[in-house]
């Protein structure tokens, strides 16, 4: 029911009746109403005794007991009470209260705001004792108040994004529609009299950019003045008419206007300040709320940390804690009760004990990499200990990054002993240990290359069946080829197994698979053809030629061009001091034969290949040229087989390319100085060893190469 006289006397609008709310205690009443409007439920006849009809449950009403017009809450009773008195408790109420009020129902609504009850508005605001700014004149007191305390609603687009009143210009507007509905007067001041205090405008301040900065939080804003149209176009053709009389006549006009306008100016500035005021206080209290918020949720998050502790789990470690404080029912504001906990706790250990299973699994994969990164220096060290490897065999062992490829050292380095070791090894004697049986599985895959390469030589006939592995292998004619049809690489016996630094020799366990490794015939025929010419035997060694150090050139060749600088004494360098001239390359007999394999493969048997003559010698052994300048080094290929610390010896180019060999100057200077062994008595394969990835050069390894002049 609508709010009624005390006497009931005065007639109740329509409207109102059927906003009028009820009681929750009418229901039975309301029930009955319902059913007026609803057919009743035919039933089909049924015979009942007396004794049955007495326990029947009695009959439930179909109608529905939910009634949308039911007003629930504190204010259920205002709309049955009499107007007068409704008008005695509104007069109690401040302004903000009765705004409330008034948006509850459309019938306090009206009520409020009938000119009946714009008395109740005024002795709201004039009992205010908390500052709110009175009404100005000229605007009713209900429209001030709907204008302070009716919402953020913008007037405009009716969207709740305008906390701001525009107090010059009395209305509340959103920035999308202060840019869209306002003017931007083209003049903020008249005779040194600011626009706000002659007519309705307003300076609002835009944020242009925020960012922070090593000096904290930066923010750059803008004022714009906006005015009403309506107002501003007026006023500004009044004083360019009174500027057309004269400048005393435009102040005249100016001052006329801010004197009819001071006491709004003077009500805007002042409502402005409280506007300001009241922003501040209210986001002082958010921020204390904030607070107190976020205080109850730390409270909670200690005394959860605390239980977990008591169970003995680490809450410092941030890996096992993720995920936890973003559980549901977690990070609320409320105290932790017992049986809260015991709702949680199963979803806290799941994510707890995840975390920890996923940070030991890292930890184990961090603890296995470290291990794969060092183990290759600890087998570096073990190759350079000559109780496991002697120097000159350091060669034909697999490179650091292949050793994981070989047992026990793989399944080694995957056992994971964290109570032994964090990263690495503290103690490595089981490593050396485990080393030690890797290198002798190494020597033994060794063995079995050398019996495939063995049995290459043995059924492609070029040895006989009488002919022990060790003596074949060590044949001059045991000459290898590397790769597949596209590499030319030869190598000559056991050197084949030395590891090289090519990108196809991927696993050393499957040389043979990935690149294959076969019997180059054209290389067996160009020894054959050396020998002749040497006057050696067939079964000859690759150290009886080294030991020869004979010296050829190919005759099928035609010569080749070359560009020599003559020899000019006490004059500059000049480019005009070069000949265009046709040289010859003088091979050593490893040389000879990859000349061969590589130039001539589809004609090897028509090559023809003779001995330097005895001038040609004395030119190669002078390292001379009667007219040009010769310039040469000697190759870096040699290392001792007594000690590995011979890096020290070599000289700085040698340090700088070739992983610390020597020539064969520095390592005979090495074994006289460091371990006492005369010059006569120094031996190849004994004393010092050759590694065969690099060329040996001329003239007993003291030149890299030489080139002859033709005639």
């Amino acid at each position: 029911m609508a709010p009624t006289t005390r006497s009931r006397a005065a007639p109740v609008p329509s409207r109102a009746t059927k906003r009028a709310a009820q009681d929750l205690s009418d229901e039975d009443s309301d029930n009955a109403n319902a059913q007026e409007h609803k057919p009743a439920t035919k039933r089909a006849k049924t015979t009942h005794d007396k004794a049955n009809a007495k326990r029947a449950p009695p009959r439930r009403s179909t109608a529905q007991k939910t009634n949308p017009n039911i007003t629930r809450g504190g204010l259920k009773a205002l709309p049955t009470m009499p107007l007068d008195v409704l008008e005695e408790i509104f007069c109690t109420l401040d302004p903000a209260s009765l705004v409330n009020i008034s948006r509850t129902t459309k019938s306090f609504r009206q009520l409020l705001l009938s000119p009946a009850y714009e008395h109740v508005w005024r002795e709201a605001f004039s009992r205010d004792e908390t500052g709110i700014p009175q009404p100005p004149d000229g605007m009713r007191a209900k429209h001030w108040a709907l204008l302070l305390f009716g919402g953020d609603t913008c007037e405009h687009c009716h969207k709740q994004n305008a906390p701001e009143i525009l107090f010059y210009l009395r209305i509340r507007l959103c920035e999308a529609c202060i840019s869209s509905t306002l003017h931007r007067p083209s003049s903020t001041s008249f005779r040194g009299i600011s626009i706000q205090q002659l007519i309705p405008a307003e300076f609002v301040e835009k944020v242009i950019s925020e960012r922070r900065t090593q000096y904290g939080y930066g923010r750059q804003c803008s004022l714009t003045c906006y005015a009403f149209g309506e107002k501003y176009h007026p006023f500004v053709a009044g004083q360019k008419a009174a500027l057309a009389k004269g400048p005393d006549e435009e102040l005249r006009y100016v001052e006329e206007h801010r004197d009819a306008f001071t006491a709004r100016y003077v009500h805007a500035k002042m409502a402005t300040k409280w506007q300001r005021d009241l922003l501040a206080a209210q986001k002082k209290e958010r921020e204390r709320r904030q607070r107190e918020i976020s205080d109850a949720k730390n409270a909670r998050k200690r005394e959860i940390e605390k239980r977990l502790e008591d169970l003995d789990y680490n809450t410092y470690d941030k890996k096992i804690m993720s995920g936890v404080w973003k559980l549901k029912g977690i990070n609320i504001a409320q105290p932790l009760t017992d049986e809260e906990w015991k709702e949680l706790w199963p979803a806290i250990r799941g994510v707890i004990d995840g975390n920890r299973a996923k940070k030991n699994s890292e930890a184990a994969a961090k603890r296995r990499d470290f291990r794969i990164r060092h183990v290759g220096s600890h087998y570096d060290r073990m190759l350079h200990d000559p109780s496991c490897v002697q120097p000159q065999e350091v060669q034909y062992f697999p490179r650091t990054n292949r050793c994981l490829e070989f047992e026990p050292l793989k399944s080694f380095v995957e056992e994971d002993a964290p109570d032994r070791y964090r990263l690495g090894w503290d103690d490595t004697t089981q490593l050396d240990l485990t080393l030690r049986q890797t290198i002798l599985g190494m020597r033994q895959v060794q063995d079995e290359q050398y019996l495939k390469l063995y049995n290459l030589l043995l059924t492609g006939g070029y040895i006989s069946k009488n002919t022990k592995q060790e003596k074949a292998l060590s044949l001059a004619i045991a000459i290898f080829r590397l790769g597949r049809d596209w590499s030319n690489e030869l190598r000559f016996g056991r050197e084949a197994m030395s590891h090289d630094r090519k990108d196809y020799r991927q696993r050393y366990q499957s040389l043979y698979e990935d690149s294959p490794v076969t019997v180059s015939s054209e290389g067996v025929g160009a020894v054959r053809m050396l020998l002749g010419l040497l006057g050696m035997k067939h079964d000859s060694t690759i150290e009886d030629m080294d030991l020869a150090d004979a010296h050829f050139v190919c005759v099928s060749c035609k010569p080749r061009s070359a560009w020599l600088d003559l020899k000019k004494a006490g004059e500059s360098h000049r480019i005009s001091d070069r000949h265009h001239v046709a040289t010859r390359e003088v091979f050593s007999w490893r040389r000879a034969v990859g000349h061969v394999h590589d130039e001539h493969k589809e004609t090897a048997a028509d090559v023809r290949i003779r001995l330097l003559t005895k001038r040609e010698q004395a030119a190669l052994e002078a390292k001379y040229h009667e007219k040009y300048k010769v310039t040469h080094t000697a190759p870096i290929c040699f290392g001792c087989c007594h000690c590995h610390d011979y890096g020290d010896d070599a000289s700085q180019h040698a340090q700088g390319r070739h992983d610390g060999l020597l020539s064969k100057r520095d390592v005979v200077k090495h074994l006289q100085k460091k371990h006492s062994i005369p010059t006569k008595k120094i031996t190849e394969n004994v004393d010092f060893w050759y590694h065969s990835c690099f060329s040996r050069g001329l003239l007993d390894s003291s030149i890299t190469s030489f080139n002859l002049v033709e005639d």
